[in-house]
C-alpha cells in the first residue's frame, strides 16, 4: 500500500493562539484539533502526548503572531524524548518557521507532542502542523470544525 500523507494540525487561526506565561518548555498535543484552543504553556507532556499509528513525521512547522524578544526553540517529541525535527525562531522575528529536512519514524503507539521554549513570553503562535506519512492508513476525512480543518486516521 502506498504512503498517504496528511497534514496534522494542531492550532489554527486566531480563537486557538498558543501563549505563554513563563519561559519554561510547554508541550502541545499534534493533531489534536479544536480541544486546544486558547492553551497557555506549562502543562505536563504527560497530557499533550498522542498515541500514533505507524508512519513517518514530516514538515514540522509554526507560524508566529507576535514575535518574542530573544530566541524560541520547537521540537518533535516522540515517547518524551527529543526527535530529530527541530527549529529556532529568531528573536523579533514573525511568520513561518519549519524543519523542512528532518523526519521522525514512528512506531505504532509511540506517543508524540510538540514542546516549545519561548524567548519571552511575549510569543504568540497560531498554528503548529507537520505531516504524517502512513502505510497503515486507510483513508483521510476532511471536517470542518469551526472554520478549522482536522484529519482523522482510520
Amino acid at each position: 500500500m502506498t504512503a498517504i500523507p496528511s497534514v496534522l494540525v494542531a492550532y489554527e487561526g486566531d480563537a486557538g493562539l498558543i501563549g505563554f506565561t513563563s519561559t519554561s518548555e510547554g508541550f502541545f498535543m499534534l493533531g489534536s484539533g479544536s480541544n486546544l484552543n486558547n492553551v497557555s504553556a506549562g502543562g505536563s507532556e504527560t497530557d499533550a502526548q498522542t498515541p500514533f499509528p505507524a508512519g513517518t513525521i514530516s514538515n514540522l512547522w509554526c507560524r508566529v503572531k507576535t514575535a518574542a524578544t530573544a530566541n524560541s526553540t520547537v521540537v518533535f517529541r516522540k515517547n518524551g524524548a527529543n526527535g530529530n525535527e527541530t527549529f529556532s525562531i529568531g528573536a523579533n522575528t514573525t511568520g513561518a518557521f519549519s524543519d523542512a529536512t528532518d523526519t521522525d519514524s514512528i512506531a505504532s503507539g509511540d506517543k508524540i507532542a510538540v514542546g516549545i521554549t519561548p524567548g519571552s513570553t511575549a510569543l504568540v503562535i497560531t498554528i503548529i502542523a507537520a505531516t504524517f506519512s502512513s502505510t497503515n492508513m486507510q483513508k483521510k476525512i476532511l471536517e470542518p470544525d469551526q472554520n478549522k480543518i482536522m484529519y482523522k486516521i482510520l
